[in-house]
C-alpha cells in the first residue's frame, strides 16, 4: 500500500465538474484531514521509536541475562571445580597425614627397640663390670688372706727364733754362773757391755 504524507493529502487537487462538492469543503476536510494524519504519522513514529527503543532494551536485558546465566554457569562450574580440588586436597592431606603418622609411628617404634637394645647393653656391659670387679675384689680378698697367712708364719718364726734366742742366752748365763761359782776368780764378763741379743734379735 502507499504511503499517503500530510503535505500529499493539503496539496491533492480535484477536476472541478458542474454541480460537484463545495471547493472549500473539501479543502477544510483535506486540510482537517492531513492535520489528523500528520498527528498520527508522529505518533506512529514515536510509537515505532518507543518501540525500537523497547527492543534495544530487551536484547540489552537479554545480554545481561545471557551475561548473568553465563556467569552463574562460570560460578557453579568454579564451585564445582574448587569442590573437587578441595576434594582431592583433602584427601591428599589425609593420605599424607596416614602416611606421616604410620613413619612417626615406625620411627617411635625404632627408637623404643633403640633404647632397649642399649639398655640390654649397657645393662649387659654393667654386669660384666660388676662381675670384674667381683673377681678382682676376690682376688684381693684371696691375695690377703694369703698374706696375712704368710705374715702371720712369718712372724710366728720370728717369735719363735727370738724365744730360741732368749733361752739359748738364759741357758749361757746360767752356765756363766756355774763356772763363776765354781771359780770365783775367773774374770767375770761385762754383762752391760756385751750387746742384747734379744734386742738384736727382735731387730
Amino acid at each position: 500500500m502507499q504511503q499517503i504524507t500530510p503535505i500529499e493529502i493539503r496539496q491533492k487537487s480535484f477536476e472541478r465538474s458542474f454541480r460537484g462538492y463545495n471547493p472549500d469543503e473539501v479543502n477544510a476536510f483535506l486540510h482537517a484531514l492531513a492535520y489528523v494524519w500528520e498527528k498520527l504519522t508522529a505518533r506512529l513514529d514515536e510509537v515505532e521509536s518507543t518501540l525500537e527503543d523497547s527492543r534495544k532494551e530487551v536484547r540489552r536485558l537479554q545480554g545481561v541475562e545471557n551475561a548473568l546465566l553465563k556467569t552463574i554457569k562460570d560460578a557453579e562450574f568454579t564451585a564445582h571445580s574448587i569442590i573437587e580440588q578441595a576434594k582431592k586436597e583433602a584427601e591428599l592431606q589425609a593420605r599424607e597425614a596416614k602416611i606421616d603418622t604410620e613413619k612417626m609411628i615406625h620411627e617411635a617404634q625404632e627408637r623404643v627397640k633403640a633404647l632397649e637394645e642399649d639398655n640390654r647393653r649397657r645393662h649387659w656391659r654393667l654386669k660384666q663390670q660388676m662381675e670384674l670387679e667381683l673377681e678382682g675384689t676376690k682376688k684381693i680378698v684371696q691375695e690377703t688372706e694369703t698374706y696375712r697367712g704368710t705374715f702371720l708364719q712369718k712372724l710366728q718364726h720370728l717369735a719363735e727364733d727370738i724365744l730360741a734366742r732368749r733361752s739359748q742366752l738364759i741357758e749361757s748365763n746360767i752356765q756363766r754362773h756355774a763356772v763363776h761359782d765354781e771359780n770365783p776368780k775367773a774374770e767375770q764378763p761385762d754383762i752391760d757391755s756385751c750387746p742384747d741379743s734379744d734386742s738384736e734379735a727382735v731387730v
